[in-house]
């Protein structure tokens, strides 16, 4: 039950003062996962659903996305292998067209960015198969319908100043909307507030001149190291 999952949840916590000994729970949680195939029906079916109620919310609190990530898409894998298998199918189709958008809406902002000395790295983020899932099921929509398949991650490189990554943050996001016409209700400012497990970054959906919602993210190295691989 969830109650059995929070108090789970909590002794794992409690167990460890050091968060690197909780980080291994995971850690050894995701190989079992990715191994799945060796165990029994049972005992499967048992670890799929540890998984989802226990593994997968703790390295969320954690701030451990990628391997957040990866567990989700492996439960989604086997749980809901007709679900998994449109959508992964879906993702590959559009790649081509994620990259060809991604590259024209770069373009008029090259130039802004180098004039003002905006080192950056540009990086697609697609949304997983099952956080695609979970939005198809939440809002009723088909693949199509969901707006952030994608996102356009602005990385910049600058000191960890705090008021240095701040001022640069909100540069970037004054030269997106000054070129795309920014959905100011979807603007997530998680740089002057960041999320209690330390998530910093600014996220804006923009609409192109074909009428394309895009998500953009901007944040720093720093924050995108945080944002990745967490604080523990």
């Amino acid at each position: 039950t969830r109650l059995e999952a929070e108090n789970y949840k909590k002794l794992i916590v409690q167990y460890s003062r050091d968060p690197r000994v909780t980080v291994l729970k995971i850690a050894d949680r995701l190989e079992v996962m990715r191994n799945l195939n060796m165990f029994p029906k049972l005992s499967k079916e048992r670890k799929i659903l540890e998984t989802l109620m226990l593994y997968i919310p703790l390295a969320h609190q954690l701030g451990l996305y990628n391997i957040k990530s990866e567990m989700e898409d492996i439960y989604f894998r086997y749980a809901e292998p007709e679900g998994y298998r449109a959508i992964t199918n879906k993702l590959k189709a559009t790649e081509k067209d994620r990259i060809k958008l991604t590259e024209e809406f770069v373009k008029p902002l090259t130039r802004k960015l180098s004039d003002a000395g905006i080192k950056y790295k540009l990086k697609i983020r697609t949304k997983t198969a099952f956080s695609i899932w979970k939005k198809m099921q939440k809002q009723k929509v088909p693949f199509e319908g969901v707006y952030d398949v994608f996102a356009i991650r602005f990385i910049i490189e600058c000191d960890a100043d705090h008021s240095t990554e701040q001022d640069l943050c909100w540069k970037v996001y004054s030269f997106v909307t000054e070129e795309y016409e920014s959905d100011t209700s979807r603007l997530r400012d998680w740089i002057s507030n960041p999320k209690p497990n330390g998530y910093e970054s600014l996220h804006i959906t923009v609409r192109n001149k074909d009428n394309s919602y895009i998500e953009v993210q901007i944040r720093t190295m720093r924050m995108d190291d945080v944002a990745e691989n967490g604080h523990a």
